[in-house]
C-alpha cells in the first residue's frame, strides 16, 4: 500500500486476479481501478496483470510494478503509471529479471521494491540494481548490487534509503535517542557495530538528490520503510522482536 492522502491508501491485492484499490480509511470502502483486458485467445497463458510487486504514489497517480510471463530463465518486470480517477495506464519501464534463488523471494519470484520523490523521480530496488528513472521512465541511473531482500525509501526532496548488498565501510553513526530497552536490544542487533555482521541482511545506504552516498552502520535487514513527516519509518526484527524504528536524517538531507 500507500499513501494517497491522509484519509486515502492506494492498495495493491488479489482478489482472484490482481487488483488496485483506493483506500478511504474515514469510511473503509473500497474503490476499484478498472483492470486491463487481456488480449489473446484467453488461453492460459493469457495472464493479463499478472503479479503486482510494488506501489508508491505520486501526485494522483500510482506508480506500480508489476511482473509478468517472460521465459523459463527470467520474469518480466514492468514500471507503469496509472491514473487514479480513470484507471488509465501508461508502460514506463521494462526489463528481464532472473529467477531467484533466495528463499526471501515471495511465490518464487525476485523481491522488488519501489518508490517516488516530489519531482515524479522513481526509484526501484531489485535482487541485481538499484535503478533511477525519471518521471516519465527513462533510465538516469543504475548500480550493481547483489541484495537478498532489496528496499527502497525516497523523501520527498530526493534523498533516499537503500537496503542491498554486504557491509560498506563508513565513519557514519546514528544516535539512538528514545525507545525501551527491548526496542534498543532489537536495534543493536541489526547494527553493524557489533563485532559479527554475518546474518543481519543487506546493509543500509543513503543517497542525496545530488548522489552523494553515505552508507549507514545500523539497521541492516529492513522489511520494510516508508518516508512519513520528516522522517523514515523502518520496520526490523521478526516474531517475538519486531520493532518500527524511526530514523531521521542530518538536517539538509
Amino acid at each position: 500500500m500507500a499513501g494517497l492522502s491522509p484519509t486515502e491508501l492506494v492498495l495493491i491485492h488479489e482478489r482472484g486476479a490482481p487488483v488496485l484499490s483506493v483506500l478511504d480509511t474515514t469510511t473503509m470502502t473500497l474503490r476499484d481501478l478498472p483492470g486491463e483486458q487481456p488480449e489473446g485467445t484467453g488461453e492460459p497463458d493469457d495472464l493479463g496483470d499478472w503479479i503486482f510487486a510494488d506501489v508508491a504514489v505520486q501526485a494522483q497517480d500510482a506508480i506500480i510494478a508489476r511482473y509478468a510471463p517472460d521465459d523459463e530463465a527470467h520474469v518480466g518486470l514492468e514500471v507503469l503509471r496509472v491514473d487514479l480517477d480513470d484507471g488509465a495506464r501508461t508502460m514506463l519501464f521494462a526489463e528481464p529479471l532472473l529467477l531467484p534463488a533466495a528463499t526471501s523471494a515471495s511465490g518464487g519470484l525476485p523481491p522488488v521494491d519501489i518508490d517516488v520523490d516530489g519531482s515524479g523521480v522513481i526509484r526501484i530496488a531489485t535482487p541485481g540494481a538499484r535503478i533511477v528513472l525519471d518521471a516519465d521512465g527513462a533510465e538516469l541511473n543504475r548500480t550493481a548490487q547483489e541484495a537478498e531482500l532489496p528496499h527502497v525509501a525516497v523523501s520527498p526532496a530526493g534523498t533516499a534509503l537503500w537496503w542491498g548488498g554486504g557491509q560498506r565501510a563508513s565513519e557514519e553513526r546514528g544516535v539512538v535517542t528514545e525507545g525501551s530497552d527491548a526496542a534498543r536490544e532489537a536495534i543493536e542487533e541489526r547494527s553493524a557495530s557489533r563485532s559479527d555482521t554475518a546474518g543481519l541482511g543487506d546493509s543500509l545506504i543513503m543517497i542525496d538528490a545530488q548522489g552523494a552516498q553515505h552508507p549507514l552502520p545500523f539497521l541492516h535487514g529492513a522489511n520494510a520503510a516508508v518516508w512519513t513527516g520528516s522522517s523514515w519509518v523502518v520496520a526490523i526484527g521478526g516474531e517475538g522482536g519486531g520493532v518500527l524504528v524511526r530514523l531521521t536524517p542530518p538536517k539538509g538531507q
